[in-house]
């Protein structure tokens, strides 16, 4: 049997259906669109891509990183994921950019109301009052196990019990100390002085890349021989 003999009559139109149709047509009217401005570097870049820079960032639908940057067709390389917490996938997409594409320029985007850092920040205050002991944090559900990873995450720092922003940056920042320390093509670049990794943040409220205060970007690096990272304050003007 072959697929096409798979294939049966429709029967009624649902509810489903309308909706699904709709979505569509919507879709494929922002496709017409996308190719009549980008049509010459489509054609371009059809058999060739050369991203000035990486980047990371939530999947939140309010934060569209390269809409966020002005990023052309063809200048970012983008991993987009709940609450910036990476897994082999994302981490294997990013050594692909740094290894075979040779992106110099890693950066990771925080934003303000965060919905799985405010998850965690949640599952915190449980833990810090004594309503839960961490050994209760669930971790039946792929979603559960996110939300227990960001608690570990933002869990050192007192701050993040109440500021939401604060825990947004610490809880990429460990992401970022972890992809340098697991990932030997991103950790010698790094090393080597051939990748750059920051970490900024978006602010939804204003639709403003932060770039100065607590919240600014950040740069990793290796702290010590050891292979600890740190994060320092970058200057951008």
């Amino acid at each position: 049997m072959v697929a096409s003999d798979m294939l049966q009559e429709p029967g009624p139109e649902t509810g489903a259906d309308v909706r699904a149709r709709r979505c569509v047509t919507d879709m494929l009217e922002g496709n017409a669109v996308f190719k009549n401005i980008n049509e010459t570097l489509i054609a371009a870049l059809a058999t060739v891509q050369r991203p000035k820079f990486g980047t990371v960032g939530c999947a939140d639908s309010r934060a569209p990183l390269e809409k966020v940057i002005g990023a052309d067709v063809g200048e970012s390389f983008t991993v987009r994921l709940s609450g910036n917490v990476l897994d082999a996938s994302s981490i294997g997409t990013i050594e692909y950019g740094v290894g075979h594409l040779h992106i110099q320029m890693l950066v990771f985007f925080g934003h303000t109301g965060c919905g799985e850092v405010a998850a965690g920040q949640a599952t915190l205050k449980k833990v810090v009052s004594g309503k839960i002991d961490e050994s209760e944090i669930p971790e039946r559900t792929a979603l559960d196990r996110l939300v227990r990873r960001i608690y570990t995450n933002i869990k050192g720092n007192p701050k993040n019990i109440d500021s939401l922003d604060n825990a947004v940056m610490d809880n990429s920042k460990a992401e970022i100390a972890k992809l340098i320390k697991s990932s030997d093509i991103v950790g010698k670049a790094l090393r080597d002085g051939k990748l750059t990794i920051l970490l900024g943040m978006y602010d939804m409220r204003t639709g403003a890349v932060i770039d100065k205060g607590e919240l600014g970007f950040v740069s990793a690096r290796y702290k010590d021989k050891d292979g600890s990272v740190e994060f320092t304050g970058f200057a951008v003007s």
